[in-house]
């Protein structure tokens, strides 16, 4: 595993390099920008907020750079040929989203933190609370997003699986506009309760939920028989 691990490391190491440049960029520029527009505080909410879905968004496009690697290389092929098994080869990639969920999280933490400084007065509240549950947000988003995505890694090419993927959250955000206006239809209705919207709200986050861990069992099934 840590053999696997490394591989995917030394193939997303130049990415890492671009990212952090791109990373630096975005600071300079929300600084610019919050520093017009609103007040100091509003500014560390927004880049914290700004921050962490950018890194959680990075470890997903990691991840991906990594299947691209070994789709270009042939090195499933390779692979296969040793010891490592196909199920390790997919565990390998679900621990390298998390560590660099986690290490993308940090970063985010660490660049609000900055921020802050910079900007010349601290909200201790802010700094000690908002950041690391942006943080932990960050996490969460990369992991349901990568949890789709590598799934579909697994059972199409790179590039059609991103085609693939941009269908699926287009058909997610439509059944989720569609719930919205079933909510506030249901809501200014006589005949039912004020609790049906958040009824609505449970059956989405219980269909989302079951479909993301229901995409991670199937990729153990794709896996086992993926042609290489």
């Amino acid at each position: 595993m840590k053999a696997l691990l490394l591989k995917d490391y030394y193939a997303v190491l130049k990415n890492i390099k671009i990212i952090a440049v791109v990373s630096v960029g975005l600071i300079i520029a929300f600084l610019s920008l919050m520093g017009i527009v609103t007040g100091e505080t509003d500014a560390v909410f927004f880049i914290s907020l700004g921050m962490s879905l950018f890194w959680g968004l990075f470890a997903v496009i990691l991840t991906r750079v990594t299947f691209q690697f070994d789709e270009n290389s042939g090195w499933m092929q390779y692979a296969l040929t040793t010891p490592v098994s196909r199920k390790e080869y997919l565990n390998s990639k679900y621990l390298f989203l998390l560590l660099t969920s986690i290490g993308s999280s940090l970063c985010g933490m660490a660049v609000s933190a900055i921020t802050s400084l910079i900007l010349g007065e601290i909200n201790w509240k802010i700094y000690l609370l908002l950041i690391p549950a942006f943080a932990v947000a960050g996490i969460l988003f990369s992991m349901i997003l990568g949890s789709w995505m590598i799934p579909l890694f697994i059972r199409f090419r790179c590039q059609k699986a991103v085609s693939v993927m941009f269908g699926v959250l287009a058909g997610w955000f439509a059944v989720s506009i569609s719930l919205l206006l079933l909510s506030a239809m249901l809501t200014h209705s006589d005949a039912y309760s004020e609790l049906s919207g958040q009824r609505i709200a449970e059956i989405f986050l219980l269909l989302f939920a079951g479909s993301t861990i229901g995409m991670i069992f199937q990729s153990y099934r794709w896996i086992e028989t993926k042609e290489v």
